[in-house]
């Protein structure tokens, strides 16, 4: 019997793939599992599925058997992804699952800014019809955006941008990619850029990528839209810069604090526009993520699993 533990609520769809799989005792939770639940759980466990709950070492730790952790989504930093590689466990991602649903909530991110949302709304519902003439909204056709990151969702959100009319600019040195126009150098694409929207994983070569010099390499008035990690974008580089004007909007679905802090001195700015780490939240993304997490699962106790899946994979091989 092979004992998976699902230790956040998902899809249900994606359960009732784990449970109908012969051989398979399934162990779920309604609700983020706690330590002492963990510690009843784990033990025994050859696979975990999870969401956001942090995974580390010592949690990892308490499945001697364990042979997979299967994320629900593509973000692995609340895994600790060495301590997997060191047991010679794969760690899989629900590869493309949430694509869609990140690259059109960018595009809303974008646009809100652009638009200066908030700011419309405000007046509206006060009435203040005299603010038709001092909005500073503009097009995006036109403009130039910068896509830092081309994996899966920045692929998606490049012909989003292009069917505006935008000038689009690819900046990955890791990832292969057509169609679009391609930057080796990221200071000189950040001075071209009218927006900047970030799509690439925490890793430490990411961590605070986009930090004060950056920042002050972009165009004045410029737009920067984060869906991806909160560290990626340095904060109090990004306060500096919104409070002095450079920086004219901030779109963004992450913080380094999450769950988000009313306290956050982000959120005190009114050129910032943020969501509660919603993008992959669309009722498609979150059947897709729990049903390709699952499939990841069964497809490894079957010895089938798709290598383009496992994020350790080439230090698995290299071991």
């Amino acid at each position: 019997m092979s004992r998976i533990v699902v230790v956040e609520p998902i899809h249900p769809d994606g359960l009732a793939m784990l449970r109908e799989h012969p051989g398979t005792e399934v162990i779920a939770f309604d609700a983020p599992a706690t330590e002492a639940e963990l510690c009843d759980a784990l033990p025994g466990a050859r696979a975990i599925l999870v969401r956001t709950l942090p995974m580390g070492g010592d949690r990892l730790a308490l499945a001697s058997t364990l042979e997979i952790v299967s994320k629900h989504g593509v973000g692995c930093d609340n895994i600790d992804v060495t301590a997997c590689t060191g047991r010679g466990i794969p760690v899989t991602i629900a590869a493309g699952a949430n694509a869609t649903a990140v690259a059109e909530h960018t595009l809303m991110l974008m646009l809100a800014c652009a638009k200066r949302l908030p700011a419309q709304d405000a007046a509206a519902r006060a009435g203040d019809w005299s603010f038709r003439k001092r909005t500073n909204a503009f097009e995006l056709k036109g403009k130039t955006v910068l896509i830092i990151g081309m994996g899966r969702i920045g692929r998606q959100v490049a012909p989003l941008c292009a069917a505006f009319g935008m000038r689009v600019i690819g900046y990955d040195p890791h990832a292969h990619f057509d169609g679009v126009e391609r930057a080796d150098d990221l200071e000189v694409a950040l001075a071209q850029a009218d927006i900047v929207t970030i799509h690439t994983p925490m890793l430490p070569e990411t961590d605070g990528m986009i930090g004060a010099a950056e920042l002050a390499r972009m165009k004045r008035g410029g737009i920067l839209i984060n869906c991806a990690r909160g560290g990626v974008a340095d904060e109090p580089a990004l306060i500096d810069a919104l409070k002095s004007g450079h920086l004219a909007m901030l779109g963004t679905d992450v913080l380094v604090t999450e769950p988000m802090l009313a306290s956050d001195p982000l959120l005190a700015l009114p050129n910032v526009i943020a969501t509660p780490h919603t993008g992959a939240m669309t009722a498609e993304s979150a059947r897709a993520m729990a049903t390709i997490s699952a499939q990841n699962i069964l497809d490894h106790l079957n010895a089938r699993l798709d290598p383009s899946v496992v994020v350790n994979g080439a230090e698995l091989s290299a071991s």
